[in-house]
């Protein structure tokens, strides 16, 4: 069996999953295009992940996960794909956001901490990037 804290643990990460998404960046075919690619016109630059933050479609991701990308494609936990918008991003601090139109209902926003909360020594989870 698993320690508690392990439990927790995967506890933690079994709540989180539906909220966590699968990005592919999309960039031009150019020179490098295959006739095995399904779209000879996109062709994969990179892959990460992100989490769902809110119900209206948003997601945070690194920024090096999208960077010089044409388009952008997100996977839900429920296999359903769709095409993301590039909100806003903060290449330093290697974050972006990007926009996703999709009904509510279908999306489970990451269940966000209080940072202020705390303390020296405590564990902190990265999940979904």
């Amino acid at each position: 069996g698993l320690y508690t804290d392990e439990e927790y643990v995967v506890s933690l990460f079994q709540r989180c999953k539906p909220s966590v998404v699968h990005i592919a960046s999309l960039g031009d075919a150019g020179s490098s295009y295959s006739p095995l690619q399904l779209d000879p016109e996109r062709v994969p630059m990179g892959m990460g992940s992100g989490i769902l933050w809110d119900r209206e479609g948003h997601i945070v991701t690194n920024y090096h996960v999208i960077q010089n990308a044409r388009a952008a494609q997100v996977t839900l936990a429920n296999n359903r794909k769709y095409e993301a918008t590039l909100r806003g991003y903060e290449g330093d601090k290697d974050l972006a956001v990007l926009k996703i139109d999709v009904p509510a209902a279908e999306l489970v926003p990451i269940e966000v901490g209080v940072s202020n909360r705390l303390v020296v020594g405590q564990r902190v989870f990265a999940i979904g990037g």
